[in-house]
């Protein structure tokens, strides 16, 4: 005998055929009238303001749709953000709502993207059966107090007996208070035959079963917008036809309710409305509500599978990315000034009549007028933001945003423009994704427009002038014009936000010029400036930040004070040396900040001897980058002097020992017990090279700038014979030898074994890098489709060694077999590039070009 249960289980799925195929005979011979010509009259009839509101319903229900996991993944005692959240639930209920079976369609897209974010199998159930129950109560408690409180009256003929939807009102919201107690006086779970339901807390389930009314009703709004005034019903007891209609929708098990929903809708309304039109609002709210988030649904699906899919396809994107992310803001600031000379333009000309006439039955005059007065002005807004968009400023991001949301209401209110509207839309989905490329924290008001800035914002302005008065020329001008109000006063309108566009952008040139002097040259470094960056240099893994001790830069410095960027002035020329020095994340906004002080004063910019790794944000500045050689860097954790490939060095270390050669470490503290014998050691190698003290990139012999390192010494029988002072920090990532200078009585070869020892006192000590300095030119090409410097550079590397030992140098620093990384001098263009390199050389060689050049072996740049 076959049990009662699984004869059930067997009969479900057949009752859902039952329900679908009488759902599709009625619905057949309710439209077998129906046209396409009906649905093409429905869209042209259809008012712009309700098309608006359905879709911003949509939006909500969507919303509100998003916080059911918003409150189901605290319901869980789990941690995630917002965005994730949004994602999954927008994928999940798109999915479920359109293909059906909501446990299998939207479970799994659960199932995927939470998995991946680190929530657990049994914690990704929980989600899932918390959004049924909640969904659910969320229905039965709107349909329970419209079909018992509101009292829904079926039409005649519709075989509804009023009384029966009164009693299936009952019996929902018995079902809701059920609920509520359970809530109340239960704590431990409610297990159903094989289903575990644990009991959220009162203020997650009720917060939750309230969004979710919110939810249905804002769905049934939807319909209700699109449907035609003909249909004569309000909006409760549409929600009451629209509930019941959804209930027996999920009760037939057919995907989305199709065909079932639309069946019951067009049964229950009055037999007044007519079909052609309530079928192509049913059209409408399905290509609304259903197949445009299912869209962008699968869109955002495949992307987010496109990103983690493998290693492979995410390395592509990153590079992708990369190569995008100098290009993104620049192109965003073109729409955002574009937008604003869209509203400009359209404030400048006459709205359509039809459209007005359409206003004049729901708005008020006042609205209109000030919508076509602040829509100019946020045009004007947006044409100034855009070029601080250009620049990254976070706060540009949020105020387009809130500029762009202004500008969409203005377009409506102002004239029913729907198209303008939607392209603003477009913009403000176009700005979403890039959020993080805007990430600096500078102010609005800290800028200064470019001259060429000026002019395309009066070419905006001027344009849409010209415009205004072409398209009124045949109005007669009175002085009475400023002050008619009407709704046919486009004329006045347009002469009114002129002037207030005049006056606003002459206030805005006032100020940008009364605070042409307001952002000062930084002094060169005080001792002052000297103490506070120490600890920053101390702090940070690159040795070359020790650079700044010289004292003959100046610095700008973060707005936390915690980072850096030191820079000479040489000619026209403001040269930073390297990169900022601090926390990483303070990089970029001092790059800004200097290339706009740069701007300001009408100088050139330039970046000196910047790695490879940080390039990236020079690039987004516009900036070009010319290779000017290679860093040399020995990996300590693989050096080693044994192997045939090392033979040469130990026997340059056994050699200078058994000389009697001695190698020592003295401390900083110590130096003025050997600042003569440094001084003496110093002016012999200098007599002997002929040679000059340098600057800006190179160490030079000052007390006060090698009082802040520690040295190392080779002694001869006691005698101190040459030294070098090492630049480092508190990190033990790097260290370099930055003045390397020998003395009489110092045997050959010495300045070699001064480097093998302190490779291996590296390695001692737990440094990882050891930094040989610069080989310039080095890893240049000399290539049919190198770019022009390349060639150049290759050339001089190649045939210049009669001025300076460019192979020589970096065969010498090859013995240490050091891995090799690019440097690079930013500047804006490759014209400029001849005259900075002359003022780079002439800081570094101390303000003349006489002992620049000529064969060195030391540490250079």
């Amino acid at each position: 005998m076959v049990s009662a249960k699984p004869l059930f289980q067997r009969l479900v799925p057949f009752f859902g055929v039952v329900i679908f195929a009488a759902a599709l005979w009625v619905l057949h011979r309710e439209v077998s009238n129906f046209r396409y010509s009906d649905f093409r009259n429905f869209l042209r009839e259809l008012s712009p303001w309700h098309l608006l509101l359905a879709v911003g319903a949509t939006f909500a229900g969507y919303l509100s749709l998003i916080c059911y996991d918003w409150f189901a993944i605290r319901y869980v005692k789990q941690k995630l953000s917002f965005a994730r959240i949004s994602l999954t639930a927008f994928i999940g209920y798109a999915f479920s709502m359109n293909i059906g079976h909501s446990v299998l369609s939207g479970g799994a897209v659960r199932m995927r993207l939470y998995s991946r974010w680190g929530i657990g199998a049994g914690e990704i159930s929980r989600v899932i059966g918390f959004n049924l129950v909640v969904t659910m109560i969320g229905q039965f408690l709107v349909g329970g107090v419209l079909f018992t409180f509101v009292g829904v009256q079926p039409p005649p003929g519709s075989g509804i007996p009023p009384l029966l939807l009164r009693i299936v009102g009952v019996v929902l919201l018995l079902v809701v208070t059920g609920f509520f107690v359970v809530l109340r006086t239960r704590t431990e779970a409610l297990e159903i035959r094989n289903w575990r339901f644990e009991i959220p807390p009162v203020a997650i389930a009720v917060p939750a079963v309230l969004v979710s009314a919110v939810d249905w009703t804002l769905s049934a709004l939807v319909l209700f917008q699109l449907m035609p005034e003909i249909v004569g019903v309000n909006f409760a007891h549409f929600l009451g036809i629209f509930m019941l209609a959804q209930i027996l929708g999920i009760v037939s098990m057919v995907p989305g309710g199709l065909g079932v929903f639309e069946s019951v809708v067009i049964h229950l309304l009055p037999e007044a409305a007519p079909d052609g039109p309530v079928l192509s609002a049913l059209i409408a709210y399905r290509a609304i509500y259903y197949l445009i988030p299912f869209l962008l649904a699968i869109v955002l699906l495949a992307g987010f599978e496109l990103k983690t899919r493998d290693a492979g396809t995410r390395l592509w994107l990153e590079r992708v990315h990369r190569w995008l992310s100098p290009v993104i803001p620049h192109l965003l600031a073109l729409i955002s000034f574009t937008a604003g000379t869209l509203l400009l333009i359209s404030g400048a000309t006459p709205a359509l009549a039809n459209r007005v006439q359409a206003l004049e039955r729901w708005m008020p005059l006042f609205f209109v007028e000030a919508a076509h007065f602040f829509g100019s002005i946020v045009g004007l807004g947006l044409i100034l933001l855009s070029d601080a968009l250009r620049r990254r400023i976070d706060a540009a991001f949020f105020a387009t945003l809130i500029m762009i949301g202004l500008g969409v209401a203005a377009s409506l209110f102002k004239g029913l423009d729907y198209e303008e509207a939607g392209l603003l839309i477009i913009f403000i989905l176009c700005l979403l994704p890039f959020r993080h490329q805007f990430h600096r924290s500078a102010s609005l008001l800290a800028f200064r427009f470019r001259p060429g800035w000026w002019a395309a914002v009066a070419l905006a302005l001027g344009a849409a002038t010209w415009i205004g008065f072409t398209s009124f020329q045949r109005v007669h001008y009175d002085s009475d014009l400023w002050l008619h109000f009407g709704f046919k006063g486009d004329a006045s309108r347009f002469l009114r936000a002129t002037a207030g566009l005049a006056i606003a952008i002459s206030g805005f040139a006032l100020w940008q010029l009364l605070r042409a002097g307001s952002r000062s040259v930084p002094p060169i470094a005080s001792p002052g400036d000297l103490e506070k960056v120490k600890p920053i240099i101390m702090a940070v893994p690159n040795s070359d930040a020790c650079l700044a001790f010289l004292g003959d830069k100046r610095f700008l410095f973060s707005d936390s004070g915690k980072a850096f960027l030191m820079f000479g002035i040489q000619g026209r020329s403001w040269v930073a040396m390297g990169e900022p020095v601090g926390p990483e994340n303070e990089h970029e906004e001092l790059i800004w900040r200097f290339r706009e002080l740069c701007v300001d004063s009408g100088v050139r910019t330039a970046f000196y001897q910047i790695s490879a790794a940080g390039a990236h944000r020079f690039a987004s500045l516009g900036l070009l980058l010319f290779n000017l050689g290679e860093e040399a860097k020995v990996n300590l954790s693989s050096f080693t002097l044994d192997g045939p490939a090392r033979r040469n060095l130990r026997q340059t270390k056994s050699r200078q020992e058994r000389d009697g050669a001695e190698f020592e470490i003295i401390e900083s503290t110590r130096f003025g017990e050997f600042a003569a014998d440094f001084r003496r050691i110093s002016d012999q190698w200098l007599a002997e090279k002929n040679a000059t003290e340098k600057g800006f990139s190179l160490g030079r012999f000052d007390e006060q700038y090698l009082r802040h390192f520690d040295f190392a010494v080779i002694r001869i029988e006691g005698k101190i014979v040459a030294f070098a002072n090492l630049m480092k920090g508190e990190t033990k990532y790097e260290f370099s030898a930055d003045l390397m200078r020998y003395g009489e009585g110092a045997p050959p070869g010495v300045m070699e074994y001064l480097f093998i020892r302190l490779i291996l006192w590296g390695r001692e000590q737990g440094y990882s890098w050891f930094s040989l300095g610069m080989a310039p030119l080095s890893g240049l090409e000399d290539r049919a489709l190198a770019p022009v410097w390349n060639k150049i550079g290759a050339r001089i590397f190649t045939l210049g060694e009669h001025f300076y030992n460019f192979q020589g140098l970096r065969k010498y620093k090859e013995k240490f077999d050091p891995e090799w990384e690019p440097r690079y001098l930013a500047c804006r263009s490759l014209g400029q590039l001849p005259a900075i390199l002359f003022d780079a050389a002439t800081l570094i060689s101390g303000g003349g070009l006489a002992g620049a050049l000529g064969k060195k072996t030391k540490k250079q740049g």
